[in-house]
């Protein structure tokens, strides 16, 4: 009498999976699938990068234009000096070195400002009272920031802007001088986060002036 030999019978298993389908191939296709379920979710999260990115660029911009238009609408009449109030325009501009760099008011970031020339005597003379009162602003999280009416090449070297604690930029054109009423030399004021004018003066500062400065600045919340 012969015997024949059968091999293991297919379990369940393989009997679900042969009904469904899911052979080799569909193991293929399911892997593929979650590929490209990655992929999909992965380009969403980089357009959404994108898109918040452009909208905050787009944010910026706008409040760059609605501060500017208030600012340059603001000049036309009123006092020819700065007053406290005074709606100030946001600007690009260069550093000393010529790279980029601006003032804007976003409503995050306060300025202290100091507007002079490197041919002015009285305003380099004025160097180390600036540092010493640049120091309290800084810890107030202001940003300390001298603008130079010139923009001639070479300014870093002038003596007494090496040794600064502070930035020194540009003022970029005449049009920006004009909407920060710089009728003198040389002007400190203290600049709110939205562009509005707290504190203002021409000259030379007197000790009474720096301390009454000083106590603004201190008031301010960190």
């Amino acid at each position: 009498m012969s015997h024949s030999f059968e091999g293991p019978r297919p379990g369940k298993g393989h009997a679900i999976r042969k009904l469904l389908g899911v052979g080799s191939d569909g193991t293929r296709i399911l892997r593929l699938s979650n590929s490209v379920l990655v992929l999909s979710v992965l380009i969403a999260l980089i357009s959404l990068t994108v898109l918040y990115d452009k909208n905050r660029k787009l944010q910026q911009e706008t409040l760059l234009l609605r501060s500017n238009a208030q600012a340059l609408a603001g000049t036309i009449a009123g006092s020819p000096s700065a007053q406290v109030g005074d709606l100030l325009p946001s600007f690009h501009t260069q550093s000393l070195d010529g790279a980029k760099s601006s003032v804007v008011y976003d409503g995050k970031t306060k300025y202290l400002l100091y507007i002079f020339s490197p041919q002015c005597g009285v305003c380099m003379a004025e160097l180390p009272t600036w540092n010493r009162i640049a120091a309290p602003a800084k810890l107030r999280n202001y940003r300390v920031v001298a603008l130079s009416i010139y923009s001639d090449a070479g300014l870093e070297e002038k003596p007494g802007l090496v040794d600064r604690n502070f930035e020194t930029l540009r003022i970029p054109s005449v049009a920006i001088q004009r909407a920060y009423r710089v009728l003198s030399l040389p002007m400190v004021m203290l600049v709110s986060e939205e562009g509005k004018v707290q504190w203002v003066r021409y000259g030379k500062l007197p000790e009474d002036t720096v301390r009454e400065l000083l106590s603004v600045i201190d008031a301010e919340k960190q």
